[in-house]
């Protein structure tokens, strides 16, 4: 998989702006027309994460990490945050949650967006959270390769 050098600059940008909109569009963009049908058809939670985390870490002046060390109450899936020689100090806390494409219906996203902004809430209170510069936390559920359903915090 690789990504366009000319669109993460542009992502980078927005990001260093405080958007993190065009990342999330970029991700599902890729997802829906770089990875073939089979692996489509295998997507899970963690697949999208470790996709995510791959195209997050060629942000520029970000640092992406999946802070999977217990923090006594979870594990996070995406933090984005800025690097020491950055411009930006914006930073990303994102909660994923995923359902195939059949189980995508507007009510069953609804309910992965609530648990994912209760996890994040609960995540945002950790110490090595609830320091990083202008938190930002967000809530992502894809439905299939499809990013269904986004909720900021």
């Amino acid at each position: 998989m690789s990504f366009e050098a000319d669109a993460m600059e542009a992502v980078s940008q927005a990001a260093g702006a405080g958007d993190i909109a065009p990342f999330l569009a970029y991700v599902e963009k890729a997802l829906q027309t770089e990875v073939g049908l089979h692996s489509r058809l295998q997507l899970s939670e963690a697949s999208i994460q470790f996709f995510m985390l791959g195209a997050a870490r060629l942000l520029k002046g970000f640092k992406a990490t999946a802070e999977e060390e217990a923090l006594g109450i979870g594990f996070l899936d995406v933090v984005i945050r800025p690097t020491t020689e950055s411009d930006s100090r914006q930073s990303y806390l994102v909660e994923l949650q995923y359902l195939t494409q059949a189980a995508g219906t507007p009510a069953a996203v609804e309910a992965k967006l609530d648990d994912a902004c209760r996890q994040s809430a609960a995540y945002a209170s950790a110490e090595n959270v609830r320091t990083l510069p202008n938190l930002k936390k967000l809530a992502v559920v894809f439905a299939g390769p499809a990013a269904n359903g986004v909720r900021y915090l």
